[in-house]
């Protein structure tokens, strides 16, 4: 419950930032200049034991006539259109990632953005509004498909079926997570999780499997499993070493000590990995549920994780000010990586060398090198979030401003 009044806090200081941040004026132009004189000075860094200036690399394009600081970015899967949407803006809108340009503005039903996602053939755009409407847009036409609405409101994760045709949500004031039909909005299946103790109200995360024959969920500490065809759980994922407290008396049966934040699916999808409240990461087998291994050594909760491309490593994100890197194989920790703040963003280039990270406290966004854990470049002018493309070193982030950035990362 604690987690939630925590949420719900954050929604509502997503609302204020709206209301009350001042539009600038932009027009929907691009590649404006940016003002040297206030462009944030490169930071000396600490490698090796000797202090080093960092890469300050200049964003190529600059995306303009947003409202609002706090954006979302999304890249479609071929990396050709970068949709973006920020916390007073009335609408997504949808630039070519080439040239910077300005394709379409879709049109706007919610005063500002929360999320977006799109669907894996790039065909729909999934835009979550601060009133908590979640809608499914053409990306070809900006037709409104559907709009998605949780029973009890607050629809907190969505997630497409791999073939893009369904659509899965969850609330975090509803024990069911639900799957809709991506093209009319039709309810196809409802998921109800068991009420295990009497704190559990909600559903926190949702993912499909590779196959699409899967949907995973987080509610509070346990991770379910369903058999997509029959809407019944197949298992839990149980680690036997974790014990719960009521009182005196242990209880057992949970995947993590505390509340999961998070949770995604390796790229060849065997691997399920889930980030908790707890301090730890953990690798789950996704065809037998066995814990493949428990990934210790934040001081304090994890709050983001992602797979690299390759699948080969795990990147973390606490708040405890650092971002780490794991081997997945070995589950192994690689390197470090220090931050001034939590870190809100972890984001791999698609050949996985490289990742993008930015914490809540730092007035840049950082490019690291993941075999070595080295800082390679600080971008001043970036905040998060920072995503790479698909395709190349494009590096999409959001700024001080009401502006995006596009940077081409050399490295």
């Amino acid at each position: 419950m604690y987690e939630k009044l925590l949420l719900l806090s954050a929604l509502a200081l997503l609302g204020q930032v709206g209301s009350n941040t001042t539009n600038h004026g932009h027009s929907d132009q691009v590649n404006a200049p940016l003002n040297s004189a206030t462009t944030n000075q490169p930071r000396l860094i600490e490698q090796d034991g000797q202090q080093q200036q960092p890469e300050t690399p200049r964003p190529r394009a600059v995306l303009t006539g947003h409202r609002g600081r706090d954006c979302e970015l999304a890249f479609d899967p071929a990396g050709q259109i970068l949709a973006t949407g920020c916390s007073r803006d009335s609408g997504a809108r949808l630039w070519n990632v080439s040239t910077g340009g300005l394709v379409t503005t879709l049109p706007g039903y919610d005063k500002g953005i929360g999320r977006l996602s799109f669907s894996p053939d790039g065909r729909t755009l999934e835009t979550w509004s601060v009133k908590n409407t979640t809608r499914l847009l053409s990306v070809r036409t900006g037709e409104l498909k559907a709009v998605l609405t949780e029973p009890k409101g607050l629809v907190w994760s969505v997630a497409f079926s791999p073939d893009s045709h369904s659509v899965a949500t969850s609330s975090l004031y509803d024990l069911s997570a639900h799957l809709w039909e991506a093209e009319t909005g039709g309810l196809k299946a409802t998921f109800d999780h068991p009420k295990t103790y009497w704190y559990v109200d909600g559903v926190d995360k949702v993912a499909f499997s590779r196959d699409g024959k899967t949907l995973v969920t987080t509610s509070a500490e346990l991770v379910y499993l369903w058999d997509v065809a029959t809407a019944k759980i197949r298992m839990k994922l149980i680690d036997p070493d974790v014990r719960r407290y009521d009182g005196l008396k242990a209880l057992k049966g949970f995947s993590h000590g505390d509340t999961i934040y998070d949770l995604a699916i390796s790229p060849d999808g065997r691997t399920i990995a889930t980030a908790s409240r707890d301090g730890t990461a953990k690798l789950w087998d996704l065809a037998t549920g066995v814990l493949r291994a428990t990934l210790k050594g934040h001081d304090r909760g994890v709050i983001r994780l992602t797979f690299s491309p390759d699948g080969t490593t795990l990147a973390t994100g606490s708040n405890d000010r650092t971002a780490r890197l794991w081997d997945v194989a070995s589950g192994k920790l690689i390197a470090t990586l220090p931050h001034k703040g939590t870190v809100r963003s972890l984001s791999f280039s698609v050949d996985s060398a490289l990742i993008a990270t930015a914490s809540d406290n730092e007035k840049w966004a950082n490019i690291w090198r993941v075999a070595t854990g080295e800082k390679l470049a600080e971008l001043p002018e970036a905040r998060p979030p920072a995503v790479f493309g698909p395709i190349g070193r494009t590096l999409a982030t959001a700024s001080r401003g009401n502006d995006v950035l596009l940077w081409d990362i050399q490295k």
